[in-house]
């Protein structure tokens, strides 16, 4: 409810770089974080790691030191982590919660959105519009991973025999109670819809963003070739060849008075603080591409090899373009993609272990256990890290925000100040002599009236 109340009264002003950093983040190291460890959430296990690091520096003797152990000091293993139980619930609901509370928010601000257009004016509609289209980006930005996340999941099956009769029949991997979608067509359609649009939107919105009558948007440097090619075709004698440059000239400034790209208002809200038209999509498709790789790539050595290609892609890509305005966030966004490429590398050691078969020792579940407490601790450190970042920016926006109103409000006293004060002094007349001139180069005009300064108190 408060985020769709948020989106109603937010100004409309450029996507903030900092809401695009932060969910990057969060989506692609929780990704690297459940694939060596299942459903855990770094979040609570490495504040858990933090807190348990700070109590353990303090002297106890609760639990004494040993390999064994009671009912009064469980293992450690089973408190890394913190679970909540819904009675009556299974693992595919909460799966499926995710998407369907975005679909929620997205359905009830799309209707809301429509009562608000209907009820409001003219003037008002073209705003309300604008609105409607960048809050749903918004709302697809938060919830994109979760929806790839559910989709992709679908898509790995497996063979399941059943007690009863020794049958074996094609199942869901993550639901083995359901059948596979390739054994129903109405689901395997559903899938299939869902994961064109995963893709597809991403292009198409790169499509309408490069149709921006632009030079560096290679859309519509392609849109005006073609058009001149079929300008060639059709008007290749002498007599067109007037017509034919008039439209070369009016495709190259972008169409004429009555063609004119609709949608800057709108354009403006999506890149206002990107130097990079396109950096969007390709977050899309980053986000998209982890998760597909997370859901069909097997645990193991082969997937975190990919993870870390592409994290090395990605980071070539900022470092060459520099996608934002702000330093800031440029620098905020190579240190978020270093964290992410330090978790990557820290998943080896486990995946080599489970991998290779090889005899575990009381050292190696040593290391392992202080390589997975290092990687907790350092996945939340790094999550922290960019909220303290975020927060001082914010900080920094608000104190410029209430200094000018502060400046404006005390230019507003002062003036009023001293318009009250010439209503009270006698009008002189400033024009004719030399004198007059002289003393003109001391007055000053307030209210509309010329007032001598000389004759204030």
């Amino acid at each position: 409810t408060m985020y769709l109340v948020f989106l109603h009264v937010k100004p409309l002003t450029p996507q903030s770089p900092w809401l695009r950093i932060v969910l990057n983040y969060y989506s692609v190291i929780g990704v690297l974080y459940s694939s060596v460890r299942g459903g855990s959430s770094f979040i609570v296990d490495g504040a858990l790691e933090i807190m348990s690091a700070i109590a353990s520096s303090r002297p106890s003797s609760s639990c004494p030191v040993s390999t064994q152990s009671s009912p009064s000091c469980p293992p450690a293993e089973l408190n890394s982590s913190l679970s909540i139980v819904i009675p009556g619930s299974q693992p595919i609901d909460l799966h499926l919660a995710k998407g369907v509370l975005s679909i929620c928010v997205g359905f009830v601000f799309v209707l809301s959105m429509v009562v608000r257009w209907l009820l409001a004016g003219k003037v008002r509609r073209d705003a309300l519009k604008n609105r409607l289209f960048f809050g749903m980006f918004n709302v697809l930005l938060i919830s994109y991973s979760s929806i790839t996340d559910i989709l992709f999941s679908f898509l790995p099956c497996t063979n399941v025999t059943l007690s009863s009769d020794f049958e074996v029949e094609h199942r869901l991997l993550a639901h083995a109670e359901w059948p596979c979608w390739s054994q129903s067509p109405a689901f395997g359609f559903l899938l299939v819809v869902g994961i064109a649009f995963v893709f597809l939107f991403p292009l198409g919105m790169m499509l309408w963003q490069g149709l921006f009558p632009s030079g560096d948007r290679w859309v519509f440097r392609l849109k005006k070739r073609v058009m001149m090619l079929k300008c060639f075709e059709k008007r290749r004698d002498r007599r067109g060849a007037s017509e034919m440059g008039d439209r070369l000239v009016a495709s190259s400034t972008g169409g004429t008075a009555g063609n004119v790209w609709s949608g800057v208002s709108l354009l403006f809200l999506l890149e206002g603080q990107l130097r990079v038209w396109y950096w969007d999509v390709l977050l899309f498709y980053r986000r998209a591409l982890f998760e597909l790789v997370y859901a069909i790539v097997p645990i193991g050595v082969t997937q975190q090899t990919i993870f870390a290609v592409l994290t090395f892609i990605f980071v070539y890509l900022h470092s060459r373009f520099h996608p934002y305005n702000s330093r800031a966030a440029n620098y905020t966004e190579a240190l978020s993609y270093s964290i992410l490429l330090i978790i990557n590398i820290l998943n080896l050691p486990a995946v080599v272990f489970s991998v290779v078969t090889l005899q575990q020792t009381t050292a190696s579940r040593s290391f392992l256990d202080s390589v997975s407490r290092v990687q907790s601790a350092f996945a939340f450190l790094g999550l922290l890290l960019l909220a303290v970042v975020m927060a001082g920016v914010y900080a920094a926006k608000g104190y410029r925000f209430a200094k000018s109103s502060h400046n404006r409000a005390f230019a507003t006293l002062c003036t009023r100040w001293h318009a009250c004060r010439s209503r009270k002094l006698p009008s002189r007349s400033l024009h004719g002599k030399s004198k007059g001139k002289k003393r003109s180069s001391l007055a000053s005009e307030v209210g509309g009236e010329m007032v001598d300064v000389s004759a204030l108190p």
